[in-house]
């Protein structure tokens, strides 16, 4: 059960990937403009910074939701196994991963998203 263990934990990355490269485009706007983008107002792609953080957002972006579906199988057997040897492994790597995958998704449907998508 390590190595599920193990990628399990692995493929809790792409989706941090995503949230930091996000995040860290939205507060270096946010300290150019001397206040936090909205959407429509400006329009990232006019900010100098977007050449350099687009790919980056896009690139984890298309890794995170590629890699999800793994993730989901992967803790769906997981789980599985967790219920049919009662208790014998831990549910902390399933817990954590649950809840990094959650809070991209809370973040790709934000409105820090819609904005860099405008």
């Amino acid at each position: 059960m390590n190595f599920a263990s193990s990628v399990l934990r692995a493929l809790g990355l792409p989706p941090l990937g995503f949230i930091s490269s996000l995040l860290t485009f939205y507060i270096h706007a946010a300290i150019i403009l001397g206040k936090f983008p909205v959407y429509g107002n400006p329009d990232p792609k006019t900010l100098d910074i977007y050449a350099f953080y687009s790919p980056l957002i896009h690139g984890t972006l298309a890794i995170w939701l590629y890699s999800m579906p793994v993730a989901l199988i992967l803790s769906i057997g997981y789980a599985t196994s967790a219920i049919m040897n009662r208790g014998s492994i831990t549910w902390d790597p399933l817990i954590k991963v649950t809840l990094i995958h959650l809070l991209a998704i809370a973040l790709f449907i934000s409105s820090i998203a819609e904005w860099f998508a405008d």
